[in-house]
């Protein structure tokens, strides 16, 4: 996805600005609904690994 373009998530940000940030380890999700839309955007970019990765930080 490029970088320049709104995130899949819906928040009206740009991707570069969103959840990148969140996959890349550069923050944590605030709440449990920044989580889910980081997660369902890793989805949509095929960044499959996120995802259990994401709930493993959950469950420490």
């Amino acid at each position: 996805m490029a970088k320049s373009k709104l995130c899949y998530c819906g928040s009206g940000k740009l991707f570069d600005d969103c959840c990148v940030q969140i996959h890349q380890g550069l923050r944590v999700a605030a709440t449990p609904e920044e989580l889910m839309r980081s997660r369902y955007t890793a989805y949509a970019i095929n960044n499959l690994s996120y995802i259990p990765q994401s709930s493993l930080f959950m469950a420490e």
